[in-house]
C-alpha cells in the first residue's frame, strides 16, 4: 500500500511539474531607439548622435525627460503552457556616458512604466516631438542600481501578439516619477540598446519554475518510495 501511494505521489508531483517544455528562445530586439524632450526635433539612432548604443527613461522638472521605444520580431516563436516570456534589460550608468540625471540606487530607485505602442515606426523617424503613441501602462519594474540585468514578465501581452501578429507594435518605456537623486538633479535610467557592443535588450521564452506544491509532492513521493525499498531490503 505505501508502495503505491509513493509512486501515485510521485506520479502527482511529476504531471504538476513538469509539461513538455521547448529549449529556451531569445529574442533580440529589430529596433529601438530613445528620445530627450530637450532637443525635441533630434534623433539618437544614428552612431553620429553618440548615443545610438543606449536607451533612457527620466522625469525631469527642468524638461530632460527620457523616453525609449522598442519593438521585437516574433515570427517563428511560440507560447507553450507552462511558458513564460520576460523581458530582459541591461541597466548601465548616466553618468558613464555623460547622460543628465543622477543614477538609480537603493536609496533612490526609479520605477520603469512598459506601455504596448499602438502604430508603426521607424527608429530613424522618432524624436521627442513626433514619436509613436502608446496606451497605458500594463507593468511596471523598480531599478535600484546600475551594472546589472533587470528582467519583467510579459507573458500576457506577448501572448497577445503572438496571437495577432499585426499588432505588435513594440513598448514604449516610460519614468513613472521624478525621482531626485539628492545631488539637485533627477534619477534617470539607461539601458543598452540593441547597437550597444553587448548586453543587448532582449526577450526570452522559458519554461516557468514549478509551483512549490509541485516539488514538496515530488520531494515526498521520492522518499516514500525509498522508505519502502529499505524495508524490502531489510
Amino acid at each position: 500500500m505505501l508502495k503505491q501511494f509513493a509512486f501515485a505521489l510521485l506520479a502527482t508531483g511529476i504531471a504538476a511539474g513538469s509539461t513538455a517544455i521547448a529549449a529556451p528562445v531569445t529574442i533580440s530586439a529589430q529596433q529601438d531607439v530613445f528620445t530627450y524632450a530637450f532637443t525635441p526635433n533630434a534623433n539618437y539612432n544614428g552612431s553620429s548622435s553618440g548615443f545610438d548604443t543606449v536607451l533612457s527613461t527620466a522625469l525631469d522638472p527642468q524638461g530632460h525627460d527620457l523616453q525609449s521605444y522598442l519593438q521585437f520580431n516574433f515570427s517563428g516563436v511560440t507560447l507553450a503552457p507552462g511558458e513564460i516570456a520576460r523581458l530582459n534589460l541591461y541597466v548601465g550608468s548616466t553618468t558613464a556616458v555623460g547622460f543628465p540625471g543622477g543614477d538609480p540606487s537603493a536609496v533612490h530607485p526609479s520605477t520603469t512604466n512598459l506601455a504596448v505602442i499602438d502604430e508603426s515606426w521607424a527608429e530613424d523617424d522618432v524624436t521627442a516631438n513626433d514619436h509613436p503613441p502608446y496606451g497605458p501602462t500594463f507593468t511596471s519594474f523598480v531599478v535600484d542600481g546600475v551594472n546589472k540585468w533587470v528582467s519583467v514578465d510579459i507573458t500576457g501581452q506577448v501572448a497577445q501578439w503572438l496571437a495577432a501578429p499585426a499588432t505588435n507594435f513594440g513598448l514604449a518605456l516610460t519614468a513613472a516619477a521624478i525621482v531626485p537623486d539628492g545631488t539637485g538633479t533627477s534619477v534617470a535610467v539607461l539601458y543598452n540598446s540593441s547597437e550597444s557592443a553587448s548586453n543587448n535588450p532582449f526577450i526570452e521564452v522559458v519554461a516557468a519554475v514549478p509551483e512549490p506544491a509541485s516539488v514538496g509532492l515530488l520531494a515526498v513521493g521520492i522518499a516514500l518510495a525509498a522508505s519502502g525499498r529499505r524495508r524490502r531490503e531489510r
